[in-house]
């Protein structure tokens, strides 16, 4: 039964479109500057074996918690009243996530098609460098071949909408519920 002084509303989400576009450019910003980076000082994580391959993945995963944690943040203190449902918090993060990495990897098509055109053939060699010896002689030629002709212009939007969703919802799973807020019932 409620009372007259209630003062409690069902209260509607703002949309989360601006913030998430926001920082999702914050992210393909960054991710672009590390990219940079891992380009002049010939960084390759192919070359690590595992390892390299690990601290490239872990760097991602932090990026992509941070993001969207900045992005559900900002939703939940500015945009929507002090409040977000852990169910938009994991919205946001997949968002966001998604975004930033298909442009990530449109920038990554920039870099090997425009900026060096030999990139993937590099990449290629040094993978066959490094697991040459773990794999089968025609698995290994058919995998450097592929690399070498870069990723073709649909895989890229696929697998960025793809990685950054799985990303997304991996970090966003742990950071919706760290920064979900909900109004008291009255």
């Amino acid at each position: 039964m409620s009372t007259l002084d209630n003062t409690f509303s069902p209260q509607t989400n703002a949309p989360i479109w601006k913030t998430s576009l926001q920082w999702a450019g914050y992210a393909t910003v960054i991710g672009i500057l590390l990219s940079l980076i891992m380009y002049l000082v010939d960084f390759n994580p192919m070359s690590g074996g595992m390892s390299g391959m690990f601290m490239f993945m872990g760097v991602g995963l932090i990026m992509a918690a941070v993001f969207a944690g900045l992005a559900i943040k900002q939703y939940r203190d500015r945009d929507n009243g002090g409040y977000v449902k852990y169910g938009t918090g994991l919205l946001i993060s997949v968002v966001v996530n998604s975004l930033s990495a298909t442009a990530g990897q449109i920038w990554e098509y920039i870099m090997g098609t425009v900026i060096d055109p030999n990139r993937y053939a590099k990449m290629a060699e040094s993978f066959a460098e490094t697991w040459g010896e773990a794999m089968p002689p025609e698995a290994l030629e058919e995998t450097v071949t592929k690399m070498a002709e870069g990723p073709q212009v649909l895989s890229i939007f696929t697998s960025g909408l793809l990685s950054g969703a799985v990303f997304g919802l991996i970090v966003g799973l742990i950071v919706a519920a760290i920064l979900k807020r909900e109004p008291k019932q009255m």
